[in-house]
C-alpha cells in the first residue's frame, strides 16, 4: 500500500486483516440468537443472487469474492460544523484500496452535496469493469422541510462519510456462497441489522440528540445496503452498523432506523464476511 499523502483524503491510513468465520458453522447459533428478536427465522448458505436483477437493481451482479470493507470519514465531518470540503471519489478509493480494476462497490453513505444541491443520504452503487465505469447511486434529499425526493446520480463523488463494500468481479464469475437471513414478525427490541451485529459481538467475544433528523414512514419493498462491524478494537472510530435503503417503485429512500410494524415485518438479507478493512480519512466522532 502506498504511503498516504496528507492532501489525498481518498488514501487509507490503516489496513487490517479480518477474521472470516465459516458460514456453515454459524447457522445454528445465529438462528437461535435471532429467535430472541423475531418469531420466524431462517438462516442458510446460498449462491449469491444476481444483484443486478429485480428486486435489487444494483450495477454489480454478485458480491463476496475478495470482499473488503472501507470505512470513510465519519460523523466528525458533520459536527460541530459540516466539512463541505470533504469530497471523496469512488474510483480513487478503489485504486487506493487495491481494487483498481473489475470491482463492484456499494454501501450506505452521504451523497454528493455539491451535485445534488443539499446534504442527502445515499445508497452508493458503482461497477468498474474492463475500463468501463457504471454508477447508479440513489440519493434521498429533504424538500420543503417535510417531504423527500429520491434521485439517481452517475457521479463517482460523495461527501462526509460512507461504509463501503468492494467485491472482485469477473466476466465468467460463478456466484459465491453468501449467508441468507430471513426473518418475520419482530418480537424483540433490536432492529434487523443490529440484531445480526449483536450476535457476532456475543458469539465472537474479544446519548446523542439528533433533533436535526427528519423521520418518515416509507412502505416496503425496500432495497437496502448495510455494512456491519462487530467491534472497533483498533479505535478507528468505525460506524459499527450503517444501513441505507431505496425504493424505485415508491420513489423513497434514506437511512434505515427501524421497522414500525413488528407484527407484519419481513426481512430477507444476503451477507458475506469481508477479508480486509481499510480506514480512509479517519475522523473522530460517533452518532
Amino acid at each position: 500500500m502506498r504511503k498516504a499523502s496528507v492532501t489525498d483524503i481518498n488514501q487509507p491510513s490503516r489496513k487490517l486483516q479480518l477474521f472470516k468465520p465459516n458460514l456453515e458453522e454459524i447457522i445454528e447459533p445465529l438462528t437461535k440468537f435471532l429467535k430472541n428478536q423475531f418469531e420466524n427465522v431462517e438462516v442458510e448458505t446460498v449462491d449469491c443472487p444476481d444483484m443486478s436483477q429485480s428486486p435489487f437493481g444494483f450495477t454489480g451482479k454478485y458480491f463476496g469474492n475478495g470482499l473488503k470493507v472501507i470505512d470513510v470519514g465519519g460523523p466528525g465531518n458533520l459536527f460541530p460544523s459540516i466539512r463541505t470540503d470533504k469530497i471523496y471519489d469512488l474510483k480513487k478509493i478503489c485504486q487506493n484500496c487495491e481494487s483498481p480494476h473489475n470491482c463492484f462497490i456499494f454501501g450506505p453513505g452521504a451523497g454528493p452535496r455539491h451535485k445534488i444541491g443539499v446534504n442527502c443520504e445515499a445508497v452508493i452503487d458503482a461497477k468498474f469493469a474492463d475500463g468501463n465505469l457504471k454508477v447508479n447511486t440513489h440519493t434521498t434529499k429533504i424538500i420543503d422541510g417535510n417531504s423527500y425526493k429520491l434521485e439517481e446520480t452517475a457521479s463517482t463523488e460523495f461527501c462526509l462519510m460512507a461504509n463501503l463494500a468492494i467485491s472482485d468481479i469477473s466476466e465468467n464469475q460463478n456466484p459465491p456462497k453468501v449467508l441468507k437471513i430471513s426473518t418475520k414478525k419482530r418480537i424483540g427490541t433490536l432492529n434487523y441489522p443490529e440484531s445480526i451485529r449483536q450476535f457476532f459481538v456475543s458469539y465472537f467475544p474479544e446519548a446523542f440528540a439528533n433533533a436535526w433528523l427528519k423521520y418518515f414512514e416509507i412502505s416496503a419493498p425496500l432495497t437496502c445496503a448495510t455494512v456491519i462491524h462487530s467491534k472497533d478494537n483498533e479505535k478507528l472510530s468505525l460506524r459499527l452498523e450503517h444501513t441505507h435503503c431505496f425504493s424505485n417503485e415508491m420513489g423513497s429512500g434514506g437511512h434505515y432506523h427501524e421497522d414500525t410494524t413488528p407484527e407484519t415485518i419481513e426481512y430477507e438479507g444476503y451477507f458475506s464476511p469481508a477479508e480486509f478493512l481499510y480506514r480512509v480519512d479517519h475522523v473522530s466522532g460517533q452518532l
